[in-house]
C-alpha cells in the first residue's frame, strides 16, 4: 500500500522546494497565530504559487471562522 507524505509548517521557498523535491504529496501552510510557523495570507500566497499541480497544498487552522 503506498503512503503519501505531508510536510507541514513550510515558511520559505527553500523549504517548499526541499519538500517538493523530496517527494511530498502534500505541503502544509500554518495559519494559527501562536505557532512559530504561522504565516499571513500575504506571506503564504507566493509559497502557494510555487506548488506544482501534482502536489496538494493544505491549510492548517485552529478554530477558524467561516469568514477566515
Amino acid at each position: 500500500m503506498p503512503i503519501d507524505t505531508k510536510i507541514c509548517g513550510i515558511k520559505t521557498h527553500e523549504a517548499m522546494d526541499a519538500a517538493i523535491q523530496g517527494g511530498a504529496a502534500y505541503v502544509g501552510l500554518v495559519f494559527f497565530e501562536p505557532s512559530p510557523r504561522h504565516l499571513t495570507l500575504a506571506e503564504a500566497a507566493p509559497l502557494r504559487q510555487a506548488v506544482p499541480s501534482a502536489v496538494k497544498a493544505v491549510a492548517l487552522t485552529v478554530d477558524a471562522t467561516d469568514e477566515d
